[in-house]
């Protein structure tokens, strides 16, 4: 698909510090990121123990220091590439990420379904501000917002520089239901792999090798609202270069829709273990 030129947002001069490193060279962000990934590794050992026990209870035979020490350097790879979102053009972010199955998304639009892309914490999550370079549909990013109204502003400014809108997770409903109605197809995306909170609706299931809460939520707007579900898979293919691969989820019950997610979730990770989120404390909930 041939990329569109958007119109893009003028500096925000408040990130003055960030534009400066988002204008550097990736050969320099790299280095950048090879220094903070030992730091944090091995000198501060910014949440290991968090890291080794979630990595030791998924992964009974895997090299689990091997996995953990890669994780780090992805993970800071991410912090730099994110900072670049505030300057890369859109050529060049094109040529970084691309979709794997365009075809999937056209013919959805031209069926005029509106989609809800169920993605997790996996490659470069941050750089599906890319998908509006990449397909006709009008792109919504579901998000959690920051408790720091200044780091909160930044990546909201960076996620929606191609045209990507922002909507608070307690807004979502709205707008998916809104979206039935809407004369162009809408897309949204949703990260569906953080710990649910209590008060939330959740599914259990063994994931990794653990009893594992998924939020739920999501599956029954999907449903409510007849939104065509997708799964997200985040390919890193080398330093720098992603593949976002696209898969249909076309149960019609909520557990079946959740139970689906965490399979082809799992998969991924098994897949490329180094990519996903461990830092996070994903199995805070306990089964009562």
């Amino acid at each position: 698909m041939k990329t569109r030129i958007l119109s893009l947002q003028l500096p925000n001069f408040k990130f003055a510090p960030f534009y400066f490193l988002s204008a550097l060279p990736f050969i320099i962000l790299y280095r950048m990121s090879d220094i903070l990934s030992f730091l944090l590794f091995r000198v501060f050992k910014y949440r290991r123990s968090v890291v080794a026990q979630n990595l030791n209870n998924s992964f009974k035979e895997k090299n689990t220091y091997s996995i953990a020490k890669d994780y780090y350097r992805h993970i800071c790879d991410i912090m730099v590439e994110t900072v670049k979102g505030l300057t890369i053009s859109p050529k060049k972010i094109t040529s970084k990420i691309s979709l794997a199955n365009p075809a999937l998304l056209d013919d959805l639009h031209k069926q005029g379904k509106n989609v809800i892309v169920y993605a997790a914490h996996q490659g470069n999550w941050e750089w599906l501000l890319v998908l509006p370079l990449l397909t006709r549909y009008k792109v919504h990013a579901i998000y959690q917002p920051l408790s720091n109204a200044y780091f909160d502003k930044l990546l909201k400014t960076i996620r929606s520089r191609f045209g990507v809108h922002c909507i608070p997770s307690d807004k979502a409903h709205r707008y998916i239901a809104q979206s039935k109605n809407s004369e162009r197809p809408e897309l949204f995306v949703l990260i569906g792999d953080q710990c649910p909170r209590v008060k939330s609706t959740f599914y259990w299931t063994q994931f990794l090798n653990q009893e594992t809460a998924f939020y739920s939520g999501s599956a029954r707007l999907a449903l409510k609202f007849d939104q065509t579900i997708l799964y997200s898979f985040i390919e890193k293919k080398k330093r720098g270069k992603y593949c976002i691969n696209l898969h249909p989820i076309e149960e019609t019950t909520v557990e079946a829709i959740s139970e689906s997610y965490s399979k082809h979730l799992e998969k991924s990770i098994e897949q490329s273990p180094s990519t996903w989120l461990w830092s996070h404390r994903r199995w805070k909930l306990k089964r009562q």
